[in-house]
């Protein structure tokens, strides 16, 4: 795995009026997701800003906030009922910062730009105030200008799932400029030491990560022992994760020399999952099991 200083850092800048309390703190969790599952073993990290991360200072609020976004690799804005207080040079905070964040992308390059709104229920639409005709006003004009392609969510769940797809899949690209890691081959001791994590693992039912192909997985171990082919397998339930065959969350048979970082995550499973055979046929022979 990449050490952090050897990461790569990807600054993920947040703007969103008083009304989204709940999904900025869900920005933050998901970027610490997208880190743990995909950014980390791509050599690169995603670092959260906002007005929140702001170093007090001399000077007037919002320009200090813009520093911010001016190192930013991601702008991120979303909207809802309010568009925010007046900021001194615009309409209000929010404002200032997309139009920054316009004209350094403009001129520069980055940083790129997303547009989330979240959907505002149809009574509030039929008599809406100063605040939502505004934000109503902002929508109609970039739809007319086509100078975004902007997303809408339902509730913090669907903006949870959307930001966490979007930020994956934009990783992609970036990811494969990154140098890879190579590392030596298992010694025995190493060896040893990951066989016995394993069977602890699933004899206590422990939900644990790994580096697999180049990318982290969570599972679900239920049987570790050999295969038909001679090789010291792992037969889990993934839950989250990359994968090759394009099924992240599926049955999964790892090839244990392969398997790199072992951690327990801090969480255990119950049932054994639906498809579970203690009689594995893709194994010759069985070290231990669920």
């Amino acid at each position: 795995m990449v050490g952090s200083d050897q990461r790569t850092l990807l600054n993920v800048f947040i703007a969103s009026p008083g009304d989204l309390n709940q999904e900025r703190e869900r920005f933050r969790n998901v970027l610490g997701e997208v880190n743990t599952l995909k950014a980390h073993s791509l050599g690169l990290h995603l670092e959260p800003l906002g007005w929140e991360d702001t170093v007090p200072g001399k000077g007037r609020p919002q320009a200090l906030i813009n520093a911010d976004i001016e190192r930013a690799d991601l702008f991120v804005l979303a909207l809802w009922t309010r568009w925010g207080t007046p900021s001194g040079a615009y309409s209000s905070g929010t404002e200032e910062e997309f139009e920054l964040a316009r004209q350094l992308h403009q001129a520069v390059g980055k940083p790129e730009m997303w547009v989330y709104f979240k959907d505002v229920p149809p009574a509030m639409r039929a008599d809406p105030g100063e605040q939502l005709q505004k934000v109503l006003a902002f929508r109609q004009r970039i739809q007319d200008e086509r100078s975004f392609l902007y997303r809408t969510f339902i509730d913090s769940d669907d903006w949870t799932s959307q930001l966490k797809l979007h930020l994956a899949r934009w990783l992609d690209p970036k990811g494969s400029l990154a140098r890879p890691v190579r590392r030596a081959p298992m010694t025995a001791a190493e060896r040893t030491i990951l066989h016995v994590g394993v069977c602890e693992a699933i004899t206590e039912r422990a939900l644990v990560s790994f580096t697999y192909d180049g990318g982290t997985r969570i599972v679900e171990p239920h049987c570790h022992g050999y295969s038909t082919r001679g090789k010291e397998v792992l037969r889990a339930f993934q839950i989250s994760g990359v994968s090759r065959s394009g099924n992240p969350v599926d049955w999964k048979l790892f090839e244990v020399d392969k398997i790199k970082d072992l951690e327990d995550v801090g969480s255990t499973f119950g049932k054994n999952r639906l498809g579970y055979n203690p009689h594995d046929r893709g194994m010759r022979s069985i070290c231990c099991c669920v």
